[in-house]
């Protein structure tokens, strides 16, 4: 489905600082929607809202409605005249969600991380399993996403013909293996390449692509 705008209600604004300008407030939202908290805090989702909406603004979402609802407050993190708007979930410090990602054999579905990722739990049925990385024009520079695996190891890739490296080699048909039982780091530190590190009882390695 896609954003409803009569479904995003303006509930309050604060101002902050001492300019009167538009930018120097925060505008606060409601939103109502039946399609899930993943459609919802996917990159361009609020495209259509472009014109009223503006970075920090905050929208008070409830995902699923009518179904297996879940309450969730999202900051818009990106706001521009052209391209997707990107919004985050509550997911920083002091707690939120862990989204729950799945490896497959090709990277797809569950093993997509989006752009609005913080902190994912990894699941791997088999260690050649793949999670891919978002695409990475999604994302602002210094974006990181961070993971726990589980018992299972799994291989990290970037979109497939994206041209996206992982720790300096071209990612997009080769794999950065993760150990079972390890904590890991993606970071944005390029146009076109991600750096990543695994955290292995306080040692930190990058992982080769090969």
């Amino acid at each position: 489905m896609s954003l409803n705008l009569r479904s995003l209600a303006l509930w309050a604004s604060a101002p902050f600082g001492l300019s009167t300008a538009a930018a120097s407030k925060v505008n606060f939202y409601t939103y109502a929607s039946a399609d899930s908290l993943a459609t919802i805090l996917a990159a361009g989702y609020f495209n259509d809202a472009r014109d009223k909406l503006q970075v920090d603004d905050v929208i008070f979402v409830l995902s699923a409605a009518g179904g297996a609802s879940a309450f969730t407050t999202i900051i818009m993190d990106t706001v521009p005249t052209s391209g997707n708007v990107l919004v985050r979930g509550d997911t920083d410090e002091g707690g939120g969600e862990v989204r729950a990602v799945t490896a497959t054999d090709d990277g797809l579905t569950t093993g997509q991380l989006l752009a609005t990722d913080t902190f994912v739990g990894v699941t791997s049925a088999d260690a050649n399993h793949i999670v891919t990385a978002p695409p990475i024009a999604d994302v602002p520079l210094g974006k990181e996403i961070w993971g726990k695996n589980g018992g299972t190891a799994f291989e990290f890739r970037t979109p497939a013909a994206s041209n996206t490296k992982i720790n300096n080699v071209d990612a997009d048909n080769t794999e950065a293996a993760v150990a079972a039982n390890t904590s890991f780091m993606l970071k944005k530190i390029a146009a076109d390449e991600w750096a990543l590190v695994t955290i292995v009882a306080g040692t930190i390695a990058a992982p080769a692509v090969d």
